[in-house]
């Protein structure tokens, strides 16, 4: 398959008073998309070219609340350009249409040096979501839903002195398959008389996924950090703990593989020296030794799973010249 992009895009900013401004953008993009299909019969069919272009636009107005403060209302388009499925036995289904979305965020800014605080609300509208599944033994991309995406997230540093730092931070989502009446599940064939030779396979099938939430999408993300530095040795000494929480969320949009709640946390001691040329660091990360998956991939012989680190030291190097 073959891919040609253009895109061009501008940005400006007028200040509409001392306090007030308006940003205005734009980007043109511009896609020709060529390729063909090798069948299982290794038989070579042209595909129809895709030739698709597509305008985003983007509007912004900040005010400034003081010298520390600001508060913001955004617009923007985007999308994902339109693709070709070449993977399959048939020139049915071959065009992709381009995913869409609309974007619309407000949000809220201070800063003071010792205190940084950002709070943001979100509404995203995709339309024409391409999902990938399996038609046959075929991996095919397909327009297959429109989702909605309400979200909160805000996050606040706070400098306790000069040398120690603390973060903390949160994200909500609420997520909606708004229209998705092709999801793909599987099935495990367990009769022999109707399975035959497949018995035990995996078979994909499909449902209505509407109203279900996007598959990777927790309701609730949460950090906490703090890090401490100090002069050692006339070199930087740092020390950093994090900690990370997730909700519970599907891997999938059927909603067959869920991923439990699980919280991660990690400790880094790191040393730079005072020429600043090489930083030596000891790390221990997952301490807690969480057993949570990255990933779950569901095919003809069962679900596979991708499982994150577990605990895990270590030492680093890092050398600048």
């Amino acid at each position: 398959m073959e891919v040609n992009s253009l895109a061009l895009f501008g940005d400006m900013t007028y200040e509409l008073r001392s306090d007030l401004c308006l940003t205005l953008g734009l980007r043109y993009s511009q896609d020709d998309i060529e390729g063909y299909l090798v069948s299982s019969t290794l038989v070579r069919t042209e595909a129809p070219s895709l030739d698709d272009s597509q305008l985003s636009p983007r509007i912004a107005l900040r005010y400034d609340l003081g010298e520390n403060a600001s508060t913001y209302v955004s617009y923007t388009e985007g999308y994902k350009s339109a693709i070709l499925n070449v993977g399959g036995d048939s020139l049915n289904g071959v065009e992709v249409e381009p995913e869409e979305i609309k974007a619309y965020e407000i949000g809220y800014k201070y800063n003071s040096g010792q205190m940084a605080f950002d709070l943001a609300a979100y509404y995203y509208d995709y339309q024409n979501l391409q999902v990938a599944s399996y038609i046959g033994a075929s991996s095919v991309v397909e327009n297959a839903a429109d989702s909605s995406i309400f979200g909160v997230e805000g996050q606040i540093r706070y400098a306790l002195t000069e040398e120690l730092e603390v973060t903390v931070g949160a994200n909500y989502l609420n997520t909606e398959y708004d229209d998705f009446a092709r999801s793909q599940v599987w099935t495990q064939c367990t009769d022999p008389v109707a399975c035959g030779a497949s018995t035990g396979i995996f078979v994909p099938t499909y449902e209505d996924a509407s109203g279900n939430n996007l598959a990777r999408s927790p309701e609730l993300t949460a950090n906490i950090g703090a890090s401490y530095t100090q002069v050692i040795a006339e070199g930087e000494f740092n020390l950093t703990a994090t900690w990370y929480y997730s909700s519970d969320f599907y891997f999938d949009s059927s909603q067959e593989y869920e991923q439990d709640a699980y919280s991660l946390l990690s400790l880094r001691a790191a040393w730079t020296d005072p020429s600043d040329t090489y930083t030596v660091a000891l790390f221990g990360d997952n301490l807690t030794d969480e057993e949570y998956r990255n990933q779950v991939l569901p095919q003809f012989y069962g679900a596979l799973s991708t499982w994150g680190a577990p605990q895990t030291f270590g030492v680093s190097i890092a050398l600048r010249y």
